[in-house]
């Protein structure tokens, strides 16, 4: 026997939340789950930081659930789950051979994943891009540490982490 169950929106059951919407063509719209996207490390100007620093984006796009904390970088997993995380440094850059950008995507304060940028010889750029799909519980944080002896570009268009929930 088939069942058909037609809603156009869930709500919660405490404050009629919407919790999920469904449009006339099908598309499903869940408007609370736990995601954000920030930008431009301690405010984003054009100007290179110095590696070594916990990587802070202040220009918030959007962060539902409040889950990302701009003071200290980290975004606390709100609910248990499976998270997107990614992070974007735009433009590395290290002035001589041998020096070096090692970003690590961090959960509770232990490495799980980095990007490394060395220079062959002389002055270089590079970009370093990180994504990656994390089982959290609630109340584990991740956070990007950025370490070695370059720099990174810290503004808006080119630094930024994002996070969502993807189930």
């Amino acid at each position: 026997m088939t069942s058909i169950l037609k809603v156009s929106e869930i709500q919660d059951p405490t404050n009629g939340n919407s919790a999920l919407t469904v449009d006339t063509t099908g598309r499903i719209l869940t408007p609370a789950r736990p995601s954000f996207m920030a930008r431009g490390h301690l405010g984003g100007t054009a100007a290179y930081a110095t590696a070594g620093v916990q990587l802070r984006c202040t220009v918030v796009d959007h962060n539902v659930g409040s889950g990302y904390n701009t003071s200290d970088g980290k975004f606390t997993c709100p609910i248990a789950g499976r998270y997107v995380y990614g992070f974007n440094l735009g433009i590395t850059y290290v002035s001589s051979g041998g020096q070096q950008v090692y970003p690590y995507l961090r959960k509770n304060g232990s490495n799980i994943q980095y990007g490394y940028f060395q220079a062959p010889s002389s002055s270089s750029y590079s970009p370093i891009t990180i994504q990656t799909i994390i089982d959290c519980a609630a109340g584990d944080y991740l956070d990007v540490h950025i370490s070695g002896n370059g720099q990174f570009y810290q503004n808006i268009q080119e630094t930024m982490q994002y996070a969502y929930l993807y189930g």
